[in-house]
């Protein structure tokens, strides 16, 4: 059947139509993908910008202080005085009290408190807290010139101090260690015992916490105890995972003396900070003296055998070794006549009057809460979004542009061309 012109003109329209209808649509297809992609890349930007704005107000901290505290069988007799505890807005407190006295116990002069931040409330925030007493006499013959504890919470770690002025046993200055126990003289040892700068610090997965105590000083006939001035200061936070080592015994010097103990020996090694205990084997130093961070003075208690001096702080207890070797030297009874001498493992044993000595091995277990010294950022749940957000902008960009672009001009013109062949064959 033949058509006729005006029929075949008008076929050839609707082709054409079609043709033009079926390019725009591709031209739109790659034009509205590529718009939902980079609209896609910017919602991910966005999401990562506000993540991260989240995460910089999600840490949090706490800290308080008092001066003095007097405490019997659990019981008050005085409470924590003067305390302040840190707000929830991180804004500064404090607060000062007159001079408060326990009768026939002791005398404390003015006490104070603080706590405070800054950037409280951000990844850089930082806590600290710090308490002081003038002065304090205990059972009218000890003496404590003016004492301070501060600590500090961060992103960090813990840490904190003490400082004493002075100690003295009526009139007499008594050496101060940077921590542990107070050598006091006899008598006064046999009525009060007193431990300066105890430090307990905690740690784990987002969070580091310090308590620091300038001084604990029992009355040891009563069992009262006194806490003098004590800080506290904790920090939270996602970016929080302090990771610590414990200290270290390198030498010990020297490291042999009598099965009697007393011995005047001097440790060395590293990490000697807020030094809580020094055992000789399983038995605790008679004494010791924290002199710095590499080296402690302490005094062999009794012992056989050889036996690893260690060292424990708020940070665990150092492993054992043979640098840390301390060996107890004895003698035998005369039960007869002759002499010898023997050695051995175990306690030597000899025929007559003779020395004996014995070897052997022994392992101290500690454990410490850890101490801050490095931080390790443990990412975001944003972070994974900044590179996904540039990818998919460059891909939305390649298929908004380059095919909604070249491609659409390479198809345009074959469309016109071909469009222009049908008008003219018309």
């Amino acid at each position: 059947m033949n058509e006729s012109p005006t029929s075949r003109g008008r076929s050839a329209r609707h082709v054409h139509s079609a043709r033009r209808v079926g390019l725009f649509r591709r031209v739109g297809l790659f034009r509205m993908v590529g718009a939902l992609l980079l609209a896609l890349s910017a919602a991910l930007g966005s999401f990562a910008f506000l993540g991260g704005a989240a995460s910089a107000a999600t840490d949090s901290g706490t800290g308080s202080a008092f001066g003095i505290q007097a405490v019997l069988a659990g019981t008050n007799l005085i409470p924590p005085t003067p305390s302040v505890a840190l707000p929830a807005d991180g804004s500064a407190v404090s607060n000062t009290l007159v001079p408060v006295a326990l009768p026939g116990v002791l005398t404390a002069g003015v006490a104070s408190a603080s706590s405070s931040s800054t950037n409280f409330g951000t990844a850089a925030e930082t806590i600290t807290s710090s308490a002081s007493l003038a002065s304090l006499t205990a059972l009218s013959a000890l003496s404590v010139g003016a004492v301070q504890s501060t600590c500090t919470s961060n992103a960090k770690g813990s840490t904190g101090g003490t400082t004493v002025a002075s100690i003295s046993a009526s009139g007499t200055p008594i050496p101060i260690p940077s921590s542990g126990p107070v050598s006091l003289p006899a008598p006064l040892n046999t009525l009060l015992s007193v431990t300066i700068n105890g430090q307990t610090v905690a740690n784990s997965p987002g969070s580091t916490s310090i308590t620091v105590d300038a001084l604990k000083i029992t009355v040891l006939a009563t069992a009262v105890e006194v806490t003098v001035a004590e800080s506290k200061c904790a920090a939270t936070g996602p970016d929080i995972n302090v990771v610590s080592t414990p200290p270290t015994v390198t030498g010990v010097n020297p490291n042999s003396g009598p099965s009697t103990g007393g011995t005047s020996v001097t440790i060395t090694g590293t990490g000697f900070t807020c030094v809580t205990g020094v055992k000789f084997g399983n038995t605790p130093a008679t004494t010791f003296t924290v002199v710095n961070s590499t080296t402690i003075t302490a005094t062999s208690p009794p012992g056989t055998g050889t036996v690893d001096v260690t060292v424990t702080n708020c940070n665990g207890t150092s492993p054992t070794g043979t640098g840390d070797q301390f060996t107890y030297t004895g003698s035998g009874n005369n039960n007869g006549g002759g002499s010898g001498a023997g050695t051995g493992t175990g306690t030597g044993t000899g025929t007559g009057t003779g020395a004996g000595t014995g070897t052997g091995t022994g392992t101290g277990a500690g454990t410490g809460a850890i101490s801050g010294v490095t931080a390790v950022h443990t990412g975001e749940p944003w972070a994974g979004s900044i590179p996904l957000a540039i990818i998919v902008f460059f891909l939305g960009c390649a298929l908004f542009w380059r095919r909604g672009l070249t491609s659409a001009v390479s198809r345009a013109t074959h469309a016109m061309a071909t469009l222009r062949r049908g008008d003219t064959q018309r």
